[in-house]
């Protein structure tokens, strides 16, 4: 499960989704990550530039954030290879945040 909140900036729009991993038999309400005071994976997508931006995936722990960069402009993508559409680059990013969400409940981080 996925929590969102949009924050305004002096940078543009700021999307903020929250990995939430419930275990088996938990409640949503119950389950939340902040109730029990365990920190959590951010995702922040960032849209300075109309149609182009970036996804950044903070982890609590310390480690430095990792970025997927979009553009939904074709001519553009093309001159920078790695960047996808925005669509592409939020699926990826949200799979990588439960996914990181997930170890970090674990304990299976270094």
């Amino acid at each position: 499960m996925l929590g969102r909140s949009i924050r305004r900036s002096a940078q543009g729009l700021k999307w903020e989704y929250t990995a939430l991993v419930l275990p088996l038999g938990a409640t949503f309400p119950s389950a939340l990550s902040e109730s029990w005071g365990m920190p959590s994976v951010r995702l922040i997508k960032h849209e300075a530039v109309p149609d182009s931006g970036s996804c950044e995936i903070r982890f609590p722990d310390g480690r430095p954030s990792k970025y997927i960069y979009w553009d939904d402009l074709p001519g553009r993508r093309s001159i920078r290879p790695g960047k996808v559409d925005a669509a592409v680059a939020l699926r990826v990013a949200k799979i990588f945040t439960r996914a990181e969400q997930r170890r970090l409940d674990l304990g299976l981080c270094d």
